[in-house]
């Protein structure tokens, strides 16, 4: 079962949402953060008709990637999971080069998919969970 699955049984409460253009997701640039992410030992990568959805278990981080064709891209959507006492914090972060108005649709979007991951997660980590 991946960490993701394990997710949606956790809580996930604030959910910090940076504008594309004051986003710190670490790399100066899609294809930058693409290639170091992509070549992360450990990764799972999976393929989508607009995504390219990486997954990190090591930092309990997913990161999307815009594929060619996708009206924001390229754009990057960095979501990365941190445990404080009981509590699960979803830290959200996008880095997008494309056309504005396009990148604030790709933020509505992933703020819509947190706000439903929350309304089904419980309010505590389950016993266990580091």
């Amino acid at each position: 079962m991946g960490w993701s699955r394990i997710l949606r049984g956790l809580a996930v409460l604030p959910v910090l949402c940076l504008s594309p253009a004051a986003a710190q997701i670490g790399y100066s640039s899609y294809a930058t953060a693409y290639d170091v992410v992509f070549h992360t030992p450990g990764v799972t990568v999976s393929y989508g008709h607009d995504f390219i959805v990486i997954e990190d278990p090591a930092t309990l981080t997913v990161w999307t990637f815009t594929q060619p064709g996708h009206q924001a891209h390229p754009a990057v959507v960095k979501r990365q999971i941190s445990v404080v006492g009981d509590n699960v914090h979803l830290a959200m972060e996008i880095l997008c080069e494309g056309v504005r108005r396009f990148c604030d649709r790709l933020v509505s979007s992933f703020e819509e998919r947190n706000a439903e991951m929350v309304q089904g997660a419980p309010l505590r980590v389950p016993m266990g969970v580091p």
